[in-house]
């Protein structure tokens, strides 16, 4: 965890802050992957856990989403959980949970490792010890890094790899160009950044940035591009052969994702935005005033340095998804490595002196303090609130057998239109009452022993209790006051779930 120094002098209070700085974020961001169940959101279920468990036989192929009957979804990510979920059956560990659990504490390590160096190889570009120590300030402990980090996301993913990528570009930079490690690292920027465009094609914008930033600014040789291109190329050929593992056929997925939702426009069916929207996004969810900020400071590095190699990468892809119609805030989460220089960059010329003065520690303090309560926020808050009782749930069925779910939703397991297929076992079943009052009749009724109630909504389980008050509470998700921050009214459905043992001696 050495974090270098441009001229060979490493002072030992400097690197005894970086080392406990980044451990405190390791401790965060393995945190926030424990506690973060579930999806952040829900391609990265339909697309990668149930197309992953339509493989392992858990799924059937009716219950997955449109995106693999169009064959535009890339297998690498269903592949990783397949290969992971055998080693568990292998060891008599399977759970669809453990298996979720150890990708996030990859994801997250992986995503903590990409800050990491990527933080170390900008620290050797920065005079001032100042604003290297605010750099590792940013890269540790702000908010949104852990968070999005902490998922089997393609988003995640691909953003981790590409900036490993490119912290491995800027190592071989500071070689001397007749040293042949210099051509290995540059070898190993084209496999990462291989890696980061199979997971997700719109890396693309990225890639296209960084390549012409080599070229036009940091004068890479022709011999040097192609080294570069080659582990890229054969990444992408691997990526071929693992999706006609995925759909059983051959299958270029790269050109139809294009295809099927560029020409045929299939993504605008999903609604469309202006090019500006990012803009009033990002605003509202960087809260505002912090946001403007935060929003002010990027751009400003972007038109304060113009060769930087952020700014050939960031805006590029900034501008490229600004312009397709379909927009969603997950869509620029790649770019979060690069979010802590991006806010010091518009300070670097600063004198430090001038910049406290003029910067009085009361704003500093109030941001840090935001930061603060957001960060632990998102430390302890699930991924869906839903999957804490799905894992009840499996546990449940796992040693009872047989269960019937009677809710007052059709499907538990169904959410935003798709089922969370991966995660059901085979043996639950659900059924939808009418009102609390016909509950009683629909469990006498049922053929299966074991019932369950499970009720999403505050005021229907408190009419359940008062209605049943012997009945056993088994599970509550979060506490009912969370819904009030996003719902006015109990009478409307939340995700604050409640699970009720059905006892017929208890009537």
């Amino acid at each position: 965890m050495n974090p270098g120094n441009q001229t060979g002098i490493l002072t030992a209070d400097w690197q005894r802050f970086f080392f406990w700085c980044f451990t405190l974020s390791l401790i965060i961001h393995l945190a926030t992957a424990w506690f973060s169940v579930g999806y952040q959101f829900q391609d990265e279920q339909s697309q990668i856990m149930d197309f992953a468990g339509y493989k392992l036989g858990m799924v059937s192929i009716n219950d997955l989403s449109w995106e693999y009957k169009e064959q535009i979804r890339q297998g690498i990510q269903p592949l990783a959980v397949v290969a992971l979920y055998r080693v568990l059956q292998y060891f008599n560990m399977a759970n669809p949970f453990l298996c979720a659990l150890i990708l996030r504490i990859f994801s997250t390590l992986l995503g903590w490792v990409s800050v990491l160096f990527l933080t170390r190889e900008f620290c050797k570009k920065i005079e001032s010890e100042y604003w290297k120590r605010f750099l590792v300030l940013l890269a540790c402990f702000i908010w949104l890094i852990a968070f999005v980090q902490s998922h089997f996301s393609c988003e995640s993913l691909s953003g981790s790899f590409f900036f490993i990528g490119l912290g491995c570009l800027l190592v071989s930079i500071d070689q001397p160009k007749e040293n042949k490690k210099r051509n290995l690292i540059i070898m190993a920027t084209g496999l990462f950044i291989g890696l980061a465009f199979i997971i997700r094609i719109q890396t693309v914008f990225m890639i296209v940035g960084l390549a012409l930033w080599c070229i036009f600014i940091a004068r890479f040789s022709f011999k040097e591009m192609i080294l570069m291109a080659i582990p890229g190329i054969m990444v992408i050929l691997s990526g071929i052969i693992i999706d006609h593992w995925l759909y059983g056929k051959w299958v270029f997925t790269i050109y139809k994702y294009f295809y099927v939702n560029m020409v045929l426009g299939k993504a605008s069916e999903f609604g469309t935005t202006p090019f500006y929207y990012y803009f009033y996004m990002y605003y509202l969810a960087f809260i505002p005033i912090f946001s403007i900020f935060i929003m002010g400071c990027i751009v400003f590095s972007w038109l304060r340095f113009p060769k930087h190699i952020l700014t050939w990468i960031c805006v590029p892809f900034f501008v490229g998804h600004s312009l397709i119609g379909h927009k969603e805030f997950r869509f620029l989460w790649p770019l979060v490595d690069a979010l802590p220089m991006l806010l010091i960059m518009p300070f670097l010329k600063v004198d430090v002196t001038l910049f406290k003065k003029k910067i009085t520690t009361l704003p500093v303090r109030i941001l840090w303090g935001l930061n603060v309560v957001l960060l632990v926020f998102f430390i302890i808050k699930p991924g869906n609130n839903a999957f804490g009782m799905y894992e009840y749930l499996y546990n449940y069925v796992s040693k009872y057998g047989n269960t019937q779910i009677i809710s007052n939703v059709e499907n538990p397991y169904v959410m935003e239109g798709t089922t969370n297929s991966f995660q059901k076992p085979q043996n639950i079943f659900s059924k939808k009452a009418r009102n609390i009052s016909s509950i009683h009749q629909m469990a006498i009724s049922s053929d299966i022993q074991n019932i369950l109630i499970a009720i999403n909504n505050n005021a229907q389980a408190d009419s359940f209790e008062k209605s049943y008050p012997k009945m056993q509470r088994l599970y509550k998700g979060w506490p009912g006051w969370v819904n009030y921050f996003k719902v006015n009214s109990k009478e409307e459905r939340n995700q604050v779930w409640y699970l009720f043992k059905w006892d017929a001696n208890a009537l």
